[in-house]
């Protein structure tokens, strides 16, 4: 197997685990972790540019991992990790981290597939991260936190049903993610 080709299969193994991470049957859980999401404010956070994140050595999908870092090795001691939630227009809050530096709330993550260069970001202070039998979990009023809820929890199985089956099927991960209007009729 090609460099090219080995890549792929990890992407495709990837999302695949990320897909099946939101096709969990909905919660009450869920539904009040949403709810408190609504109610915390949200602010308009810019994406740090891709050459900023690339001459900085940044790992896609590694935003806690990015932000500690980038806490622990400010030799000025002036950044601090931030948690809380990327507000998705697709109907997700993802569990995520940005920087505070002088007064800015930068995200220092790549994110090949969000073209924007800002994200809609809401702090969530309950968010606290834990050293647990040898791994480091984040946890948020004592119950462990995934990559995150979904606004509409019967929507997001229904496309995300319909998107690992393509996957699955062999269909390219970014091209299998587009659902056009009729896909999903019965």
């Amino acid at each position: 197997m090609g460099e090219a080709s080995r890549r792929r299969a990890e992407q495709r193994k990837i999302i695949l685990l990320e897909l099946d991470a939101f096709l969990a049957p909905a919660s009450q859980w869920e539904s009040d972790l949403v709810a408190e999401i609504n109610a915390l404010p949200t602010l308009t956070v810019p994406r740090a540019s891709a050459d900023q994140l690339a001459w900085a050595k940044m790992k896609p999908r590694a935003c806690h991992q990015n932000c500690q870092w980038q806490e622990a090795n400010d030799p000025e001691g002036k950044t601090t990790c931030v948690d809380g939630w990327w507000k998705q227009p697709i109907g997700l809050y993802l569990h995520h981290s940005v920087v505070l530096r002088d007064g800015q709330h930068i995200c220092i993550t790549p994110t090949p597939t969000w073209p924007f260069e800002e994200i809609e970001f809401a702090p969530d202070p309950k968010l606290v991260w834990r050293d647990i039998d040898g791994g480091r979990f984040c946890e948020r009023n004592g119950r462990r936190v995934g990559l995150g809820v979904r606004v509409n929890p019967a929507r997001t199985i229904r496309e995300y049903t319909l998107v690992r089956d393509r996957v699955l099927a062999g269909m390219d991960p970014m091209k299998a993610g587009v659902i056009n209007p009729g896909d999903l009729d019965p």
